[in-house]
C-alpha cells in the first residue's frame, strides 16, 4: 500500500517465485515512480487472489477474468462481461456474470485458461448467434459435469458442449435424476461429480416400486454407475463446505419400527 504526497493510497499485489522475488505486479505499476505517473486501478477485489494447479486468479468481484501461471505471465483475459465470481477446476474456468439482457441476472459459462469462452452457441433461423444462458453449472470432477438452462438439467463437457445421449444413441442424460420434495420446491439431488437416480422394479410379488442408487456423470452407461438402485427412500447427499469434492450418501432404513442410518463415502 502507497500512500502518496496527495494523501491518496494505492495498492498492489504481487506473485513471488520461491525465492521471494517479485514476477508480477497485479497492477503493472511496479518498478514505475507513484509520485510522478498515472497509476492504472484494479477492483480492491482483486487483491483476493488465490491459486489453483500453479494458476492464479481473483475469485469474487474480479475486474476482469484473467489468469496468470507461477512465473507472474498472464495466460489470457477476457472483459466482456461483468464478472461476479470465477473458479478454475481440472483445468477449465467455471465463471458466474451478469446477463448482457438483464443486468439482475446471473449466468454461467465455461472458459479455458486463456480465458476463451467455450459453452456452446445457438444459432437462430434468422442467423443470429447467441451463447448459452445457464442458470447453473456444477464443478467439474471428470469430463462432464451437471448444468441447469431453462429450468432444464443437462450434461455439459469441458469443451462446453451438452451432451445430447449417453453412449448406447438413446438415452437421455440426467432422465433418471431423483428430485427432492421440498416446501420449496422440487430440487434435483446432485453434488459435485454425482447424483441420485431413481429406477423403478418389480418385486418377486410383481408390485411395483422405486429404488435409488448413485450415478456419476461418465457419459458411459457401462461405467456411470456407482451404487446399484437398492436404496429403498431416496438418500440423502452430504459435502462439508470446506471438501465439497467429498460426497457422503445418508441412506435410512426403517425396518421393524427401527430406524438406522448408513453412512457410505464415495471414492
Amino acid at each position: 500500500l502507497v500512500i502518496t504526497s496527495d494523501k491518496l493510497g494505492h495498492y498492489d499485489q504481487f506473485i513471488l517465485d520461491e525465492d521471494l522475488n517479485i514476477v508480477m505486479s497485479l497492477t503493472g505499476n511496479f518498478g514505475i515512480n507513484l509520485n510522478a505517473k498515472d497509476k492504472d486501478t484494479v477492483s480492491a477485489f482483486d487483491l483476493i487472489m488465490t491459486a489453483d494447479e500453479g494458476n492464479f486468479y481473483v475469485p469474487y468481484l474480479p475486474s476482469k477474468l484473467a489468469v496468470y501461471n507461477g512465473k507472474g505471465e498472464k495466460l489470457g483475459e477476457n472483459t466482456d462481461y461483468d464478472f461476479k465470481s470465477q473458479d478454475i477446476a481440472n483445468g477449465v474456468i467455471i465463471a458466474c456474470m451478469a446477463d448482457k439482457d438483464d443486468k439482475t441476472k446471473d449466468v454461467y459459462s465455461i472458459f479455458d485458461l486463456t480465458c476463451k469462452e467455450l459453452t456452446s452457441s445457438i444459432h437462430t433461423e434468422s442467423g443470429k448467434i447467441f451463447k448459452q444462458k445457464y442458470e447453473q453449472i456444477a464443478a467439474f470432477r471428470g469430463f462432464y459435469t451437471f448444468a441447469k438452462r431453462d429450468g432444464a438439467y443437462y450434461l455439459i463437457g469441458k469443451d462446453g458442449v451438452e451432451l445430447e445421449y449417453m453412449s448406447d444413441g438413446k438415452t437421455a442424460p440426467l432422465a433418471d435424476i431423483a428430485l427432492s420434495t421440498k416446501a420449496t420446491g422440487s430440487q434435483p439431488l446432485f453434488k459435485i461429480g454425482c447424483y441420485v437416480f431413481k429406477q423403478t422394479v418389480t418385486d418377486e410379488e410383481g408390485n411395483s416400486k422405486t429404488k435409488y442408487g448413485i450415478k456419476n456423470f461418465n457419459a458411459n452407461i457401462q461405467k456411470n454407475v456407482i451404487m446399484d438402485a437398492q436404496i429403498e427412500s431416496a438418500p440423502t447427499l452430504y459435502s462439508p463446505s470446506y471438501s465439497p469434492q467429498d460426497v457422503f450418501v445418508f441412506e435410512t432404513i426403517t425396518a421393524y419400527g427401527t430406524t438406522t442410518v448408513i453412512i457410505h463415502k464415495l471414492v
